[in-house]
């Protein structure tokens, strides 16, 4: 029970007494076993909702209060849940808890009557029994479902935190032009990556290839029409791309990043949806006018799938290519050319993640679409 989840001000032994960001006990001495009810309001001390929050609180868990000012500073009252909870929305709207038991931090009962106005921590339940006779909902915590309206869920229908965060950035997405670009840097990665690849010369020396952006049917046409196309040429070209069904999610997850801002000295909370997993096949083309020309280059291409080839961009160092497919398309008569040319075809799989949009959170709560790119 060493997370701090929010603070509460102390309201009294009544729940007339409860306000806004505050709790109460059924009680002003907190003897063991002398509470019967806690009550809790929805939100905290900041106006923040924490639904969140009070649902993890199951049957038998142990929910620790300490006082942060006043005769019992620093000491815990640790409280024992000892059946499901109630919704009321008078005073403010809250949730009642039973209490079956009470312990402290020494053998001194904590009065509450010393502290009330005072703010009061309040830490992560601890799970301690049973929960067997509990009734779940799909959200892992219970309560009455008579009234559904009353209650809160994941789902950006409804107000917690976390759908109020959600619906904001689902608005923010949709008025905003957020297109990532993502294609154009795995093109240029693949480019670069068969940019080194070359062969020996029959003066021992190393040539280097020009691996540029082509499909195979607009190489054929430029070699035909020109014959200052200087051999071997590399080049590549993206055919299809599609949904990875293995790595996609089941839910639209929120991801929770950290960026460290070096000027301000200071880090910033990044949010975002998870991110698409995709195929993206490529088609790379070796032509050459040797056979001998082929096998160096095909050897060299091959080494770069030890099983896999690193994809690098300025989304991802992880994105990953697989060779698929390896076609022997043969040779063809070029125009001008004293030799037929030979060409072999590999296709490729780069698996990736489409990038969503990135948002930060700000001090205040608000969030803003973030420009940095990270």
């Amino acid at each position: 029970m060493s997370s701090k989840l929010a603070e509460w001000k102390f309201n009294g032994t009544s729940e007339s007494s409860l306000g806004v960001g505050g709790v109460a006990i059924s009680n002003n001495a907190t003897a063991v076993g002398g509470i019967e009810n806690l009550w809790i309001s929805t939100t905290d001390g900041s106006g923040i909702s924490r639904l969140e929050d009070i649902k993890a609180i199951g049957q038998d868990s142990l929910v620790a209060l300490t006082p942060l000012t006043g005769a019992d500073k620093d000491k815990t009252w640790t409280l024992r849940v000892s059946g499901e909870p109630s919704f009321s929305g008078a005073p403010v709207p809250h949730y009642i808890f039973p209490v079956g038991s009470v312990s402290m931090t020494d053998d001194q009962a904590l009065f509450a009557g010393g502290i009330i106005g005072s703010p009061i921590a309040f830490y992560a339940p601890s799970y301690g029994g049973t929960a067997a006779s509990t009734a779940y909902t799909t959200e892992g915590a219970y309560f009455d479902t008579s009234d559904i309206g009353d209650y809160a869920s994941r789902s950006s229908q409804w107000d917690t935190r976390e759908g109020d965060i959600r619906k904001k950035m689902y608005r923010m997405t949709q008025a905003q032009n957020n297109i990532s670009h993502i294609y154009k840097e795995l093109l240029r990665a693949m480019i670069a990556a068969f940019s080194d690849v070359g062969y020996i010369s029959s003066e021992d020396k190393f040539i280097h290839t020009k691996c540029v952006h082509a499909n195979a049917e607009r190489t054929v046409a430029k070699l035909k029409e020109d014959n200052n196309v200087i051999l071997p040429i590399l080049s590549i070209a993206q055919t299809v791309s599609n949904n990875d069904k293995e790595r996609r999610r089941t839910e639209n997850l929120l991801v929770h990043e950290k960026y460290w801002d070096p000027e301000k000295a200071r880090a910033f909370r990044i949010l975002s949806f998870a991110p698409r997993a995709v195929n993206v096949m490529y088609q790379l083309n070796v032509w050459t006018k040797y056979m001998s020309d082929m096998d160096q280059i095909l050897e060299q291409v091959r080494l770069k799938f030890n099983p896999e080839m690193e994809v690098p961009t300025k989304f991802s160092t992880l994105t990953k290519g697989l060779i698929d497919t390896e076609e022997n398309i043969g040779k063809l008569d070029a125009a001008d050319k004293e030799d037929r040319i030979l060409q072999k075809t590999i296709n490729i799989t780069v698996r990736t993640y489409i990038p969503s949009p990135k948002f930060l959170v700000t001090s205040t709560g608000e969030i803003e679409k973030f420009l940095i790119e990270t």
